[in-house]
């Protein structure tokens, strides 16, 4: 390569990652305000991030099992104390995947599937599901004394079906 040459590259690169990493921001809307929360309130950095990170991009390319979209974090080795006090985190889920406009409520497709608390073992757990055509979104949070994991994906809904059948 000459010299010089390098900077229309180096441009289209940089043009191509700010508009993937915008629209990911745009979609990851919901993923961000769970985690901001987990941040802010409980003094938390997830673990690993580099790692979740390429395990998100490899979903991407390679669709495993159906799953074509995966954002994971975990936090690890904190002092969750105080879970069970926080009554308020039901609704930083609800208004995280409500829509934009309306914030009371989760938008149009999500649905709780799953919420349970327990007071003996400080856990709770939420995972709400959405449809979109031939594809299923899952959001699970699981928060524990100890660590806390937050997941967003997106299924082919048949595929995720016959891997679930499969397993039995």
């Amino acid at each position: 390569m000459r010299k010089g040459s390098e900077l229309p590259v180096l441009s289209l690169a940089a043009i191509l990652l700010l508009s993937f990493s915008t629209h990911a921001a745009a979609r990851d809307r919901e993923f961000h305000a769970v985690m901001r929360h987990i941040e802010s309130t409980y003094h938390a950095r997830p673990n690993m991030r580099f790692l979740m990170w390429s395990i998100g991009m490899v979903v991407r390319v390679a669709h495993p099992e159906g799953v074509s979209r995966l954002r994971m974090a975990i936090f690890e080795h904190r002092n969750f104390s105080g879970i069970g006090d926080d009554r308020r985190f039901a609704s930083v889920v609800e208004a995280a995947l409500a829509e934009p406009r309306r914030r009371e409520r989760p938008g149009p497709g999500w649905r709780l599937m799953v919420r349970s608390w327990s007071r003996r073992d400080n856990e709770q757990d939420y995972i709400y599901a959405r449809a979109r055509g031939k594809r299923l979104g899952l959001f699970i949070v699981s928060l524990e004394p100890d660590e806390a994991v937050v997941m967003e994906l997106e299924a082919n809904a048949r595929a995720l079906g016959k891997y679930l059948d499969d397993s039995r």
